[in-house]
């Protein structure tokens, strides 16, 4: 297959693998690609100044992507193309040119707890085809111009999400701003609870999704993959009947 320039890329399925703890950066293009993920974890993952995406995936059906760190990239730092009964969760993204998190379709899946920041676009955006997306109790911080959401999609949740341009009124001291907040996009959505205190939680947190869980098949995954990439070094990743092969130049 024809990586390019990324740090790592599995374009012909990705299943029940854990793909975690990488350190990758200065590289060309995106620091993570996946093809067709399904039943899988990427965790714990650094990705810094990388050009276009953090992470990007084509196919992310029952996954969970969480505890990564993401900085100074040069595009988005996250993109996720149809993205099935999945869950994003605590995430660190931070310094992008672009959008923190954009899913350009799927449903039934879950953002929460990720923490977005310093974003020239928007925090979070969700584009036509997506629905029934649940965005939650994350922290968006100095992302964008006006507003820091997106949604172009329908019957997508936000509700107790932080916003540090929108923390009062709070006339009744009961952590929510008196006043929805409003976002952009044709859904003419709002975050109708927002919190006033970044981290707080009226509620228990879990990590399923809208309407079915989000922590896969709940076997072992099969595979660990663990790589450290800098400079211009260009990592290719091929997974063939459970076999790892890769190729450095």
């Amino acid at each position: 297959s024809d990586c390019g320039g990324r740090g790592i890329c599995v374009s012909s399925g990705f299943h029940n693998v854990e793909l975690k703890s990488n350190s990758i950066t200065n590289v060309g293009s995106e620091g993570i690609f996946l093809q067709m993920a399904k039943n899988s974890e990427i965790s714990f993952n650094t990705i810094s100044k990388a050009e276009d995406v953090g992470i990007g995936i084509i196919g992310f059906d029952t996954c969970i992507l969480k505890n990564n760190t993401i900085d100074s990239i040069i595009g988005k730092g996250v993109s996720v193309d149809y993205c099935e009964l999945s869950t994003i969760i605590m995430n660190d993204i931070k310094n992008c040119t672009e959008i923190g998190i954009e899913s350009l379709g799927g449903s039934n899946t879950t953002i929460l707890e990720n923490t977005i920041y310093d974003c020239d676009g928007y925090a979070v955006s969700l584009n036509e085809d997506t629905e029934f997306f649940d965005i939650k109790f994350n922290v968006f911080l100095s992302n964008g111009g006006s507003c820091q959401l997106n949604d172009d999609g329908e019957n997508n949740i936000f509700i107790y999400n932080y916003f540090s341009d929108w923390l009062s009124p709070d006339d009744n001291s009961d952590n929510f701003v008196d006043l929805p907040y409003e976002i952009d996009g044709v859904a003419e959505n709002s975050d109708d609870w927002p919190v006033t205190t970044a981290g707080y939680n009226p509620s228990p947190t879990t990590t399923t999704g809208t309407s079915s869980t989000t922590t896969g098949s709940g076997s072992t995954p099969d595979l660990i993959m663990t790589l450290i990439i800098a400079g211009s070094a260009i990592g290719i990743i091929v997974i063939v009947a459970g076999i790892l092969v890769l190729k450095k130049r």
